[in-house]
C-alpha cells in the first residue's frame, strides 16, 4: 500500500481475498482498517471487494466496515460456502446491514456448479437487501443484489456445461443470462489490469493462477510498482497479448477463463433489475 502511495498508482478495485476464507486471517480486523483507511486517504483503489462466505463475519468486522465511509465496498457471499449455517450467516449479515454506510453493497452469491434452488435463495436474501437486482452471469457494478455465478474450468466442455447450468437458474428466475463468450477473439485482460499478490509476495498476473505458475516477481525485496511499470517480463507479456490475444506461456495457451463472466463485470446498459 505504501509503494502504491509513493509511485501514485492506482487500481479499480482491490480484492482482499483470493484463494481462501479471508476472515480467518487472525490479523484481519487490523488489515481491513488500514486498507480502507489508506484507500480512503490515498486513493489507491476505488472499491474494497471481500469475498467471504459470512461465517466469522463478526460484529468488529463490521464496525471497522461500516467505520470507513470514504471508499467503496463489495461483500461477497459465498452462499455454498454456508450451506446448513445459514441462521448464524443472516444474523452476521443483519449486523453488517444494520451498521453499514451508503457506499458498502452486500452480494449474496451462489456459484451454480451443481442442484440449486434459486428462488429459494432469493427469497432467502433478497427482503434483507437495499433495492436489490437478481443478476445471472456477471456481477453488476452497482448496489445489493443476489448473484448466480458460472463454475469456472480450464476444459471447453465442462465449460459447456458451466453455461447450461446457469442458462437453466436465468429461465427458472425469467432473467436475462449475461455468459461469458467464447465465439469472440480471447484477449487476456490480466496483464492489464489484475497484478495478483499471494500470502507469501509472490506476484502473478491472473487470479486464476492459484499455484502462481507464471510468477513475475514478489513485493518482499521488489515494488509491485517496479514490476507492474517497468518489468521487461511483463511488458513482453503485454506484447504477447497485443499479438495473440493471451500470453504465450503454457498456462495461458489454451486458457478458458478469459471468457468467464466472474472475470469482467457487467456495464450499465446490461444491468438488469
Amino acid at each position: 500500500m505504501e509503494d502504491l502511495e509513493r509511485s501514485r498508482l492506482s487500481f479499480e478495485v482491490l480484492n482482499l481475498s483470493w484463494r481462501g476464507e479471508p476472515l480467518l486471517h487472525p490479523e484481519m480486523a487490523l488489515i481491513l482498517d488500514y486498507v480502507l483507511g489508506h484507500g480512503e486517504t490515498h486513493g489507491s483503489f476505488s472499491e474494497l471487494r471481500i469475498r467471504t462466505d459470512g461465517r466469522l463475519l463478526n460484529t468488529q468486522i463490521s464496525e471497522i466496515a461500516a467505520a470507513h465511509a470514504g471508499v467503496d465496498q463489495t461483500w461477497i457471499l459465498h452462499g455454498n460456502g454456508a450451506e446448513g449455517l445459514e441462521r448464524e450467516v443472516q444474523r452476521n449479515v443483519d449486523f453488517l446491514l444494520g451498521v453499514r454506510h451508503d457506499r458498502l453493497r452486500v452480494v449474496p452469491s451462489w456459484m451454480v456448479d451443481g442442484e440449486c434452488d434459486p428462488q429459494a435463495f432469493v427469497e432467502m436474501w433478497a427482503g434483507r437487501l437495499r433495492d436489490p437486482w437478481i443478476g445471472v452471469g456477471q456481477l453488476p457494478p452497482q448496489g445489493d443484489g443476489v448473484w448466480f455465478r458460472r463454475s469456472d474450468h480450464d476444459h471447453f466442455e465442462a465449460t459447456r456445461m458451466a453455461n447450461e447450468r446457469l442458462q437453466a437458474v436465468a429461465d427458472q428466475l425469467g432473467l436475462a443470462h449475461h455468459s461469458s463468450a467464447e465465439d469472440e477473439p480471447r484477449r487476456c485482460p490480466g496483464v492489464f489490469s489484475t497484478p495478483t499478490v499471494a500470502w507469501d509476495g509472490d506476484i502473478t498476473l491472473c487470479p486464476w493462477d492459484l499455484r502462481v505458475e507464471n510468477k513475475v516477481g514478489e513485493v518482499t525485496s521488489d515494488r509491485l510498482s517496479r514490476v507492474w511499470l517497468e518489468d521487461p517480463g511483463v511488458q513482453s507479456l503485454r506484447q504477447s497479448v497485443r499479438g495473440r490475444g493471451v500470453p504465450g506461456t503454457d498456462l495461458c495457451r489454451d486458457c478458458h477463463f478469459v471468457y468467464s463472466p466472474n472475470y469482467r463485470q457487467a456495464s450499465q446498459e446490461e444491468l438488469k433489475r
